[in-house]
């Protein structure tokens, strides 16, 4: 069995995110739980971008809600712990067009945001979105899904809350479907 070096940094990733969950309010708890859930593939070394964005959207939820600096370095740790380099694997036509779709919608509400946080992840996970990669795609799919959800969470739209939790809710079912095909 060969070293798996890459796990370091992403297991201080998970430590982190899991001391600033104590600071969470215990009712938005309950919208981070699939996100930490999502973490286990990265055991996996084909779905561990996946799982390093799944720490990123942990870490960008956690932020909004704590404002804590420490969430900051988690997200860091995420983005460093994602490899540019990865096995292959394509996106077929109908998922790279939802996905574009996806990668159109977080871009406009980045751009029309007032946080600066809101636009930061906004373009990372457009950018994600549009990779031809597999791993990076379904990575920011999961990404999208804590943008919409965070959203929710900080009351940063006047429309209903509960639009934003369904839509981020089916984007994180979506993105099982490139986690599946990720652990073929």
């Amino acid at each position: 069995m060969r070293n798996r070096n890459e796990l370091i940094p992403f297991a201080a990733g998970i430590v982190l995110a899991a001391y600033l969950v104590q600071r969470v309010p215990t009712e938005a708890v309950k919208y981070l739980v699939p996100y930490a859930l999502l973490l286990i593939p990265g055991i996996k070394r084909k779905s561990l971008p996946f799982a390093a964005s799944s720490l990123f959207a942990l870490a960008f939820l956690e932020w909004l809600l704590v404002h804590d600096y420490i969430a900051i370095i988690v997200m860091g740790m995420a983005l460093l712990e994602t490899p540019i380099r990865m096995g292959k694997q394509p996106v077929k036509l109908w998922e790279r067009v939802i996905n574009v779709i996806v990668a159109g919608a977080v871009a406009y509400v980045s751009v029309i945001s007032p946080e600066t946080a809101f636009k930061i992840v906004g373009v990372l996970t457009a950018i994600g979105l549009l990779s031809s990669n597999r791993s990076i795609s379904g990575g920011a799919l999961v990404t999208a899904s804590a943008f919409f959800v965070g959203i929710a969470l900080s009351g940063t739209s006047d429309m209903n809350p509960d639009l934003f939790i369904g839509v981020g809710a089916l984007l994180l079912l979506y993105s099982l479907n490139h986690l599946r095909k990720l652990l073929r």
